[in-house]
């Protein structure tokens, strides 16, 4: 189509184009930040050595296996698994010293309720951004997840 009406279309085309352009780079460059050091897993890993006490009860959501858990000794501390959907009847006693929430296409910040309201966030090791205004939808991709990391209010380490 020539005249206005054309080059309309065209700018529009661009404009899509470009978007979608961005959005996959945008994709590409997560993946690429997931598999090295750089990842949401390893810098909450190296966060949680330094930061958290040897022997400190550290709370995971989900069994440790690469797509959901930071990359820690899991050794030096005493996990305690939380089952998501009873997390908001965790009793008070049980709360764990640190909470490690992990989300790579889930978020379980919600089944804890007022449980969560027991913790304040520490630290928080969100996924690569290359453009500022090109979300990761988390349910595409379990990649370089968003992770983070409470340590209970008034705990004694």
């Amino acid at each position: 189509m020539k005249g206005p009406a054309g080059k309309l279309g065209n700018i529009t085309a661009a404009v899509v184009l470009a978007g979608l352009l961005c959005q996959g780079l945008s994709y590409a460059h997560n993946f690429a930040l997931g598999e090295g050091e750089k990842s949401t897993h390893f810098r909450a890993g190296e966060w949680i050595e330094k930061n958290i006490p040897e022997g400190a009860t550290l709370g995971l959501t989900r069994f440790p296996q690469p797509s959901n858990s930071p990359f820690f000794r899991w050794d030096r501390y005493k996990l305690r698994f939380i089952e998501p959907t009873i997390a908001s009847t965790l009793p008070e006693k049980l709360s764990p010293d640190y909470l490690a929430l992990t989300m790579p296409d889930h978020d379980d910040r919600p089944w804890f309720g007022a449980v969560l309201g027991r913790y304040e966030l520490l630290a928080s090791f969100p996924r690569g951004k290359l453009f500022p205004w090109v979300e990761i939808d988390p349910t595409s991709t379990t990649a370089n997840p968003l992770i983070e990391v409470y340590g209970l209010k008034g705990r004694k380490s």
